[in-house]
């Protein structure tokens, strides 16, 4: 039997805030706990309310693959004028 360990609700920080984390090391440290995929919150600089930036954040996440992932587009008012 195989267990799957999905964190729902990561905080990584990058783009724009990659001081506190980045996926790369965050992606690490999950799959070192035994964690095999993640959902990424959208609170990064810039916001992830586009499709252009969750576009990027899988692109960034494809160069570090330690773990399965996922990421949460955030809603604002200008997220209606998509």
């Amino acid at each position: 039997m195989s267990f799957r360990v999905i964190d729902s609700q990561v905080h990584f920080r990058e783009p724009g805030l990659e001081n506190k984390e980045n996926l790369e090391f965050g992606m690490m440290a999950a799959a070192a706990g035994g964690v095999t995929g993640i959902f990424e919150m959208p609170n990064t600089n810039p916001l992830t309310i586009t499709p252009e930036a969750i576009d990027d954040k899988i692109k960034r996440a494809y160069r570090v693959p330690w773990t399965d992932f996922a990421f949460y587009l955030g809603g604002t008012g200008r997220t209606g004028l998509i």
